[in-house]
């Protein structure tokens, strides 16, 4: 992990442009590309990344980009070797920046340069307010965008950003957008559930499967059974609790304790205030997990981050 001070101004920043609507990611020697849009795109040397650099210096998670209404985001994900951006000779170690104008991008050892797509026009909207949340600056109309052309999908979602930015009310608002909005919204605190109750807590127990147990408890799967499912605070279930999740989330069916299988149909949402993507280079949350609560086996462009 690297211990410098960052800088934190979008780089490199002119006033001749306004805004850019995406941009693309050229390997230096063509042999990759990569186009960037509102979809969080991951840079790595993981087989599911969205760019694969395959290449020993290079983390499995080591960067990530997004187009914002700020410029193309891009965010160093606590690589081993650092993410750099060049521009008019002078490179710079970063953590996050803003990209608006061309320049180059290295990922440890392997070079890129940033090809920026501009808007053909600009559209405003005056919209202050979208199911239950609030907000006129850029990025809240961008957020209120992304929500309503995400929610009616199946896809799973990951929510990041610091507590208390909001991340169960935009996963509130997401359910409230989509197709299952008559159906339960529930929620559950994985940080607030003692390690030795949260499988009761998530997959439900018949009584008598253990001391203490002297009801039947349905589990929150089977009460969003045709709704959401949003898990906060997720990176602090334990790996073994991770396997379990995992299965459930491939397989569409939760076990009791001292119960028979059952089939459920729910939406999942996800949201924590760690770094996942760090945590998983340090092997602190389960790689492929991390792959399937953001869906990057599923569809090419997957992880929609609110940060």
């Amino acid at each position: 992990m690297n211990n410098h001070e960052y800088p934190t101004p979008t780089f490199p920043l002119e006033s001749s442009i306004i805004m850019v609507k995406g941009g693309r990611l050229e390997a230096e020697d063509g042999s990759q590309s990569l186009a960037i849009h509102d979809e969080l795109k991951i840079v790595g040397r993981a087989r599911d990344s969205a760019l694969r650099v395959n290449h020993e210096t290079v983390s499995l998670v080591h960067a990530e980009l997004q187009a914002t209404p700020k410029g193309v985001r891009l965010k160093d994900r606590r690589s081993r070797n650092g993410t750099f951006v060049s521009h008019r000779g002078d490179e710079t170690q970063i953590e996050e920046v803003y990209l608006v104008r061309p320049c180059g991008v290295r990922f440890a050892a392997k070079r890129f340069r940033f090809v920026p797509e501009l808007p053909e026009s600009v559209v405003v909207c005056t919209e202050t307010r979208f199911r239950g949340l609030l907000g006129t600056t850029p990025e809240m109309q961008d957020l209120f965008s992304r929500i309503e052309r995400h929610a009616w999908g199946s896809l799973s979602i990951f929510i990041g950003g610091e507590t208390g930015t909001g991340k169960e009310r935009v996963a509130r608002a997401i359910h409230e957008a989509s197709s299952r909005s008559r159906k339960p919204f529930v929620a559950i605190n994985c940080a607030a559930v003692s390690p030795n109750c949260l499988e009761s807590e998530l997959f439900g127990h018949v009584r008598g499967a253990f001391t203490g147990a002297d009801r039947n408890h349905p589990g929150v799967f089977v009460e969003a059974d045709g709704g959401t499912l949003f898990f906060d605070e997720v990176a602090e279930m334990s790996r073994d609790m991770q396997v379990k999740l995992l299965r459930v989330l491939q397989e569409h069916e939760v076990r009791p304790v001292g119960g028979t299988p059952r089939k459920v149909d729910v939406r999942t949402l996800f949201a924590t205030h760690v770094d996942l993507a760090a945590a998983v280079n340090q092997r602190l949350f389960r790689h492929d997990l991390y792959h399937r609560i953001t869906q990057a086996r599923e569809m090419p462009r997957p992880l929609l981050n609110f940060a």
